[in-house]
């Protein structure tokens, strides 16, 4: 809390939030007030990483997951996340660097208090397939050929050997498949080259690629199995790629098979051609392919391509058996010999031969077996076996079967005999009796002592003994089981003998002369047979059943289920037994009726929950007093409503009617009336008649409420809206009144539609009501309403002289200031200083755009321009731009665009100046298409702003779906004016990261942007979009954008401010001498307030709204960085930006064109120094040069005489008198009126009468005692008036060049001003009379003496002598020629240069100055100006000081309050220069 003063009883309040007051605190906001005392620390706004509520004592920490690096938080909400990939796990943060990295194998999301976030909403761990380093904010995918079979993992595994990953992101390796093989970090598996295979997986070298198997081929590369056997007529080794191989050098020996031999298919070499036979071509397929040796021949090898030789007749040919053939051997028995046999072969097993000489053997006969080879009679077939034909080995009888002892020479199976039964046969012979517990059927072959497995030696078709099953028993020898006697049980299997048999178990019913037992019969239960019982089913009891066989006990008995009722016992099943309509059955018991209000209708009810309740139009009585169950509703009567669950029928209620069958009854329709217990609506007297209504539900007739009066017309009268008419406006009715009509509103009060009273609705302050007023008129602009109930507007006051009132509607006047003045009445003031503006917002007058102020030292300054002053503001004269330089729109200052740095601006991207513009042109901008195309504008939310009841700026976002979402604004400055209804708004943000402007396509990226979270990304000229829908991250902003607004729209600027550093906050400051700006008039106070409470006060402000309602282009830079700026066109009514475009767009020339924003032309430009110099020089060298041809030119003329001479000093002596012999000095002068007398008129008609030409008597000749001193000063005296008429002579023709240039130049500037301005109706002729000041200037330059209008107009045209100016709020356009702009300046330069050239002759004598003095029609008069002499003229004002002496060739100007000096227009500097009369007068003048 704090205390503002002393003696208090109590605090005065709470501390305000954003500080923190620990006690002893005397402000609600208070700045580092340190108090001494126990347990106190001070009082002070809260520091970064706390947040102070309203009434803190002590700063309450951010908590952990949150950080703060502003000063004066004032919620925990302000408290920033932590950012994405570190966590904060301290309160109390005020930087990021104090934040941890987040751990490896874990992202951080943002908000994370720990090192390892697992909850999904600040963090996670890291999904297989990715790895995640240290500080990480999103996951990174494993590269191809390593993978992450674990979450949590911050590196990658390569990829193990005979497997291969390839995809990034890979959790499991891939087996490496068949054919193929993969060492560690494989992306793809490798396949085995041609000719080999691989039959296993997960092969992690080349060598496991295995040669083709030999007698195959593999073709292709990645075999898993031969394709095939290599064709005949060929060999394969190994490693064949194809089924017909040729030999190379790694196989040599795959190939077509070689002669002498033949390859089958398959062939893994070639077989060589057997004895006795060749082959002489290649590729033999087959041993069929090698042919007999030729007769008369003899092959005596393998392999032989061709027989060796012929056999002849010696002994050698006989001993060839293959050749020749021996004497034949009979076949021994047991043999056999086929033809061409060498050696006799043995008969095989199953075969004998008893005879000699054969080529077959026999078969071994049935009953008998052959077991030898070379057998020669069969031997009889043994017992207990059987022989079929060609048998070597005697086969035993099956098992199951035998033969006696004595039994042998059986042929077949079928002769062995069936195992007896009680026995069991094997190898053919009965093995023995079959065990006591067993039997064996007939054809027993085994036996087993294991019960379970009964079947465990039997293979199929055999039979085996059989265990003796439950309820018999098997002695010894059994053949089948033998049955127990009755009311008896075998319960195990196995019984051997009859007393194993026992009584009957529980739960079974063993019946008399029954086999088998059965068990006890459902609904019963057997106890077993004991003393008590004697075997005999038992009944379940009433209320019970038993569905299931085999009951033992009583207690298996179920109680029937709820729903059913069990009436009489042994019942097997309950569902034959359900609970009855009308009643409900809970189980074991008996059926219970309904209760009052419901009814069951269906049976099987199992709870009163189950009987339905009595629909609406229905009642159900009790019935226990009826008497009945309810098994169905009974319909309710009309007039009475019976509403669901109704016990009896109710009377119809008020308002309403009741038909039959009514539950909840309908409203009473409109314009009828329904009291209680009615039945219908349309009965006698319940329709409503004028003056009356009846609305849905009435239960009496209504009157028209207060503020409207009743309608008389037909038809039903169903509600005030149709029935009555609200007063109209001017009018009211109370329902005091007995009246039926409303009454007209008294002055001095204002009743809107439906008033209806007016003693609550005074006229306001500032306006005036008369007798029926609906709404109160506004007191006029100039004039302002002091009091409230004003009647006429006579009671509106005009505004005093001193004060304005700009609005309607004001309840007082303004002052205008000590600067500016205004007469009574004016709804604005003039700022008394010229060139000034008056600011309605803020009262203030400061300097017109293109003008400046100066200081007490006469500098130039901007602070002074933009203050506050009654001081005159000058026009603002830049320099001259040196060819090829750029003005920056900006600072109009001249730079070359080579070396101007456009990196600051466009970002890394860079750019180049634009000449016409004067502002940079970026290689590469953000186009709003980019960013959301014509579909996602046309579904992108609406904003706008609005006032609401309590003066609070509501932010409303109007979705795709019609949803409105409305958020109020804090922390914001402005609007300065309400407006009422809605105004729509646009998005500006000034950051340290630059001015962007936002194209809003999603509620969510609108939260974020009013969060303060835009700030992630660098400046970029350049920004491609990553992000859409798939990335919510990326925010669709234009750096230094373009607004085009409509009257009345808004702008919400986004502000960064500086705590420690205000003054470089970033916030929107108004470029007032923007050259782009097209509103030199427009009130920017809103602006200049906006930096005074950032700069000069620590009020807290995130955002400032400004409405722009004057048409106009305007350029904003933002405070901290003044090469950001925003241009803001605000369209005049009925214009538009685009259909379908994007209000924001980047500042690109392209766009401003678009949109009409144009660079103003400078109009008032400095003197060109360079220039002036170059033609003053040129004038210069071209005077001398004429001179001295003049003077070398100069003709031979005839001397004078003189009239008369002086007497020499020998002349007394009588020496006579005669005339000099030269000529006289008129006749030696070019021109004698040229050079004018010497001294006064008078003087000079004396010298006239002295001087005579010579007329008839010839010359004397003189002696020098008639020349004297006074002579030779006469002559020289003459030469010297000679000179300086030809000095003025060539001064005329000066001046003719030069008006005859002028001309010229001003003819071809209109030429190209008309190219330039394609709107010649926007060009008006500046027929103001001139101001005094440049009649001075005009008269300095040219010479001359002001001349009425209508003298200049008869020397020149007036379309050259008449100044042009552009019309108010023309835009120029750009001229289609790229160097128009330049040739203008160029020719402007020149006309400024030349009409500063027209000096005065320099070097006069003299007698020639004081000669000219005394004429006041000489030249030198003329140009008096020029040498240090202000002409007076007698209708300037008398205020006016005489200037001193300009410096040369600069024009004199006019002093209008003795401090500041205005420089003419460049218009005026040429128009000024232009000559006053035709050249070719002055000529004559000087020559007569």
């Amino acid at each position: 809390m704090f205390c503002v003063s002393q003696g208090l009883t109590q605090p005065s309040g709470l501390c305000h939030s954003g500080h923190y007051c620990t006690g002893g605190a005397v402000s609600a906001t208070p700045i580092q007030h340190k108090v001494e005392g126990p347990g106190i620390s001070g009082n002070d706004i809260c520091p970064p990483g706390f947040f102070c509520p309203v009434g803190t004592g002590f700063p309450l920490p951010c908590p952990p997951g949150f950080y703060s690096s502003a000063h004066g938080l004032n919620s925990k909400d302000q408290c920033q996340p932590c950012p994405s990939g570190h966590y904060c796990s301290q309160p109390g943060l005020s930087q990021v660097l104090e934040a941890g990295l987040c751990h490896a194998g874990y992202i951080c999301l943002g908000g994370s208090s720990v090192p390892s976030p697992t909850d999904g909403t600040h963090g996670y761990k890291c999904p297989p397939g990715f790895y995640c380093p240290s500080g990480a904010h999103h996951e990174l995918p494993c590269k191809p050929g390593t993978f992450s079979p674990l979450s949590g993992a911050d590196t990658c595994l390569p990829c193990p050997q005979g497997t291969y990953c390839p995809q990034a992101a890979t959790v499991e390796p891939i087996t490496c498949p068949k054919g193929h093989y993969c060492p560690a970090g494989t992306l793809s598996a490798h396949p085995c080259p041609e000719g080999t295979l691989n039959p296993q997986e997960s092969a992690v070298s080349p060598r496991a690629c295995q040669l083709c198997p030999a007698g195959s081929y593999c073709p292709g590369e990645g075999n898993t199995w031969p394709e095939g056997p290599c064709s005949a007529g060929y060999y394969c080794k190994g490693g064949a790629t194809s089924p017909t191989p040729q030999g190379s050098a790694i196989f040599s020996l795959n190939g077509l098979c070689p002669r002498g031999h033949y390859c089958p298919q398959g062939s893994l070499f070639p077989v060589p051609c057997p004895l006795g036979t060749t082959r002489n071509r290649m590729g033999g397929t087959s041993k069929g392919s090698c042919r007999p040796c030729p007769a008369g021949f003899f092959c005596p090898s393998l392999d032989l391509g061709s027989a060796n030789g012929s056999c002849t007749v010696d002994p050698d040919c006989s001993l060839d058996t293959r050749i020749s053939t021996p004497a034949p051997v009979p076949c021994p028995q047991g043999h056999f010999c086929q033809p061409g046999a060498e050696w006799p072969i043995l008969c095989h097993r199953g075969h004998y031969q008893p005879s000699q000489g054969s080529d077959t053997c026999l078969s071994c006969p049935s009953g008998s077996y052959c077991p030898h080879p070379g057998t020669r009679t069969p031997r009889p077939c043994p017992a207990h076996a059987y022989c079929q034909a060609g048998t070597w080995s005697p086969s035993l009888c099956p098992p199951g079967t035998f033969t006696p002892q004595e039994v042998s020479g059986l042929q077949e199976e079928s002769g062995c005999s069936i195992c007896p039964p009680g026995h069991y046969c094997r190898r053919g012979q009965v093995w023995g009796r079959c065990p006591a517990g067993y039997f064996c059927p007939p054809g027993t072959s085994e036996i087993t002592s294991d019960p379970s497995k009964p079947q465990a030696l039997c293979t199929q078709k055999q039979l085996c003994a059989e265990q003796c099953p439950p309820g018999f028993y098997c002695p010894e020898g059994s053949g089948e089981p033998i049955p127990c006697p009755p009311h008896t049980l075998a319960a195990t299997p196995g019984a051997q003998k009859k007393e194993d048999c026992e009584p009957c178990p529980p739960g079974q019913w063993c019946k008399a002369e029954a086999q088998t037992w059965e068990p006890c019969p459902a609904g019963h239960y057997c106890p077993g047979m004991s003393g008590s019982h004697p075997g005999v089913p038992q009944a379940c009891p009433e209320h019970t059943y038993l569905a299931t066989e085999g009951g033992q006990r009583s207690a298996e008995c179920l109680p029937c289920p709820a729903g059913y009722h069990c009436p009489w016992p042994g019942l097997s099943s309950f569902e034959d037994h359900p609970c009855p309509p009308g009643h409900w059955c809970p189980g074991a018991q008996g059926a219970f009726l309904c209760p009052p209000g419901t009814f069951r209708s269906e049976p099987g009810a199992s709870s009163p929950e189950e009987c339905e309740l009595c629909p609406s139009g229905y009642y159900c009585p009790d019935a226990q007093v009826t008497g009945r169950a309810n098994v169905f509703a009974i319909p309710c009567q009309p007039g009475s409503e019976c509403p669901a669950g109704a016990v009896g029928m109710v009377p119809c209620r008020p308002g309403s009617y009741c038909g039959p069958r009514t539950g909840v009854p309908p409203l009473c329709p409109g314009g009828f009336a329904c009291p209680p217990g009615s039945s219908t609506y349309s009965g006698p007297g319940q329709q409503c008649l004028f003056p009356y209504y009846c609305l849905p539900g009435s239960t009496h007739p209504l009157g028209c409420p207060g503020g409207s009066e009743a309608l008389n017309k037909s038809g039903l009268r169903v509600s005030a809206e149709t029935s009555c008419r609200l007063c109209v406006a001017g009018t009211y009715r109370s329902p005091a009144l007995d009246t039926l009509t409303c009454q007209p509103c008294p002055p001095g009060f204002i009743c809107p539609q439906g008033s209806e009273s007016y003693h609550k609705q005074p006229c306001p302050v500032g306006h005036y009501c008369p007798a029926g007023t609906s709404r109160p008129r506004p007191c006029p602009a100039g004039t302002f309403g002091g009091k409230s109930q004003a009647a006429a507007s006579e009671e509106c006051q005009p505004c005093p002289a001193g004060t304005f009132s700009a609005l309607p509607g004001q309840a007082a006047c303004l002052p205008c200031g000590s600067a500016a003045f205004s007469p009574p009445g004016a709804p604005t003031c003039t700022c008394r200083g010229l060139n000034r503006v008056f600011q309605k917002s803020d009262g203030s007058c400061i300097c017109q755009a293109g003008h400046v102020s100066y200081d007490h030292r006469g500098l130039q300054t901007d602070q002074e321009s933009n203050s506050h002053s009654e001081e005159d503001c000058q026009p603002e004269v830049a320099q001259h731009c040196p060819p090829g330089d750029v003005r920056l729109a900006a600072t109009r200052e001249c730079v070359s665009p080579e070396q101007y740095d456009c990196a600051s601006f466009c970002g890394p991207g860079g750019g180049k100046l634009s000449t016409a513009l004067g502002i940079c042109q970026c290689s590469g901008y953000v186009s709003a298409e980019e960013l959301c195309d014509m579909r996602c504008l046309a579904n992108a939310p609406l904003l706008s702003l609005s006032w609401d009841a309590g003066q609070k700026l509501i932010l409303s976002v109007k979705g795709e779906d019609g949803d409105s979402i409305q958020k109020e604004i804090l922390e914001t400055l402005g609007p300065d004016l309400q407006f009422p209804g809605s105004a729509r708004v646009h998005l500006v943000q000034f950051g340290p990261r630059g001015t962007f402007g936002f194209v809003i396509s999603r509620v969510d990226m609108l939260i974020s942007l009013l969060q303060g979270t835009t700030e992630s990304s660098p400046p970029q000229q350049r920004h491609h979009r990553t992000t859409g829908p798939e990335h919510p991250n990326i925010y669709h902003q234009i750096p230094n954008p373009v607004v085009c607004l409509a009257v009345g729209e808004l702008i919400l600027f986004q502000l960064h401010l500086l705590p420690h550093n205000r003054s470089a906050s970033h916030y929107p400051t108004y470029q007032r001498q923007h050259l782009l700006n097209s509103n030199s008039h427009w009130d920017f106070g809103a602006f200049r307030r906006l930096g005074h409470l950032v700069q000069e006060t620590n009020l807290s402000l995130s955002r400032f709204a400004h409405q722009f309602l004057d048409p106009g282009t305007y350029v904003f830079q933002d405070n901290g960085q003044h090469e950001n700026i925003a241009v803001v066109l605000v369209k005049e009514e009925g214009a538009a930006c685009g259909a379908g475009l994007s209000p924001v767009q980047p500042s690109s020339p392209y766009q401003l064109g678009r949109l009409g924003v144009l660079r103003h032309r400078m109009l008032i430009l400095g003197p060109d120094w360079a220039v002036i110099t170059g033609v003053l020089l040129a004038t210069g060298l071209t005077t001398a040069l004429l001179t001295g041809l003049g003077l070398l030119l100069k003709p031979v003329m005839p001397q004078t005489w003189p009239t008369e001479a002086w007497e020499s000093p020998w002349r007394s002596v009588g020496w006579p008198h005669t005339r000099a012999a030269s000529a006289s000095l008129r006749d030696n002068l070019l021109s004698y009126e040229d050079l004018g007398p010497r001294g006064s008129g008078k003087e000079a008609d004396f010298r006239e009468k002295d001087m005579t030409r010579g007329a008839g008597k010839p010359p004397q000749v003189l002696t020098l005692e008639d020349f004297s001193v006074h002579t030779l000063y006469d002559k020289l005296e003459d030469q010297s008036l000679h000179i300086a008429a030809q000095l003025s002579r060539h001064r005329k023709d000066a001046m003719a060049f030069y008006e005859a240039a002028s001309q010229q130049l001003q003819g071809l500037q209109d030429f190209l001003q008309g190219l330039s301005q394609p709107e010649p109706q926007s060009l008006v002729m500046d027929k103001e009379p001139e101001p005094s000041g440049l009649k001075t200037q005009v008269e300095s330059v040219t010479g001359e003496k002001d001349e009425p209008q209508e003298a200049r107009a008869s020397h020149t045209a007036s379309s050259q002598t008449e100044s042009w100016q552009l019309a108010p709020g023309y835009t120029p356009s750009i001229s289609p020629l790229s160097f128009q702009p330049e040739l203008n300046r160029t020719i402007t330069a020149l006309a400024s240069a030349l009409s500063q050239t027209r000096e005065p002759p320099v070097g006069a004598s003299r007698k020639t100055s004081s000669h000219h003095d005394e004429q006041p029609h000489s030249t030198n008069q003329k140009d008096s100006p020029m040498m240090g002499h202000s002409p007076v003229h007698p209708e300037e004002p008398q205020n006016i000081r005489p200037q001193q002496a300009p410096e040369p060739f600069q024009l004199p100007q006019e002093d209008t309050k003795g401090r500041e000096v205005q420089t003419p227009t460049p218009e005026k500097w040429i128009l000024g220069a232009r000559p006053r009369h035709r050249p070719d007068v002055d000529l004559q003048v000087g020559t007569t």
